[in-house]
């Protein structure tokens, strides 16, 4: 291949690649324990979530017809070891009310329409966006045993002193990262939300059975431990920008699989997987079913402070080893 040709060749691949969205962003080459225990939160700071199915979300959950948005959090407050005051945000893409029943009318009209006979098509789907928000203040980061996923977050203003929404109370956290095991309770088993909620009887079946019957107690308990992995776990998180390896501890029980940022003061639960069990979805038809396993990842954390970031450059995705 002659000079000519290389350049030429060079030109087509840089084209294809930028075609594709091929970005360069960078990446930190921090170690992971390092990167964990700097990333700290202030006032401002701002955590990027998203929902997840089956510990799956973007286009995957949206092909399910889940919401697939980012959830925004911004830090109103951080006392580590004491208290959170946060400001929640999610805009999602709804059908309009209008654009449902026109789908169903079309339906009804053309269903039993025998075959060769023309019809029209369907009209086009109408959309609007629905924003959501709310402001959370917890008091219990130091002893609590509960936490609150996202997708179970209400709106308005929620004040909460049982209840460390997506951290680990520092208590849960030493006990977990020095015995391999403590409690954790979901929030949706609280009497406040669950009489909020609608659920299901097997939810509230579930629920009388784990926490008021005091003869299930013991196995009550049992079912609430999270149990850690022997080893070190790790996740990949953008931090201000850059791909940022973290280290983390890996636990599970019978509700849910949990990775834990490894920072005792900043014990943030960076991705949770729940089972059906969580929502008493242990015979439910399939809908309910892929119900119980929304869960939610941390995608982002910006203006976090002073976080010592160390880059290198690298392709989209591709963090170092």
């Amino acid at each position: 291949m002659n000079t000519r040709q290389t350049t030429i060749f060079g030109t087509l691949i840089a084209l294809v690649l930028l075609g594709a969205g091929c970005s360069f962003t960078p990446v930190s080459s921090l170690p992971p324990k390092d990167a964990a225990e700097g990333l700290k939160l202030k006032q401002e700071s701002e955590i990027v979530i998203r929902q997840t199915v089956l510990g799956v979300g973007g286009k995957f959950l949206s092909w399910l017809g889940e919401q697939g948005e980012d959830r925004s959090v911004t830090m109103k407050q951080w006392v580590p070891g004491a208290s959170a005051e946060l400001f929640w945000m999610i805009e999602t893409e709804v059908e309009t009310e209008d654009s449902k029943q026109a789908q169903l009318d079309y339906e009804e009209k053309y269903a039993d329409s025998p075959v060769g006979v023309a019809i029209p098509s369907p009209p086009k789907k109408e959309h609007e966006i629905i924003t959501k928000q709310g402001t959370l203040t917890t008091t219990a980061l130091g002893q609590s045993e509960t936490v609150l996923p996202p997708n179970l977050w209400p709106e308005g203003e929620s004040d909460y002193d049982t209840n460390s929404l997506i951290w680990l109370s520092q208590k849960q956290y030493d006990e977990l990262a020095n015995t391999r095991s403590t409690n954790l309770r979901l929030g949706l088993f609280d009497a406040q939300l669950s009489s909020a909620l609608e659920i299901t009887d097997n939810v509230r079946n579930l629920i009388n059975k784990f926490f008021k019957d005091k003869e299930a107690s013991t196995e009550a308990e049992d079912l609430l431990i999270i149990e850690a992995d022997p080893d070190w776990g790790y996740y990949l998180l953008k931090v201000d920008g850059v791909q940022t390896r973290v280290r983390t501890i890996e636990a599970k029980n019978f509700f849910g699989k949990y990775k834990i940022l490894a920072n005792r003061s900043n014990p943030l639960i960076l991705e949770m997987v729940l089972t059906p069990a969580s929502k008493g979805a242990l015979s439910l038809s399939p809908d309910e079913l892929l119900e119980g396993f929304v869960g939610y990842e941390v995608r982002e954390i910006n203006n976090a402070v002073p976080f010592p970031i160390q880059t290198e450059a690298s392709n989209e995705g591709q963090p170092q080893q």
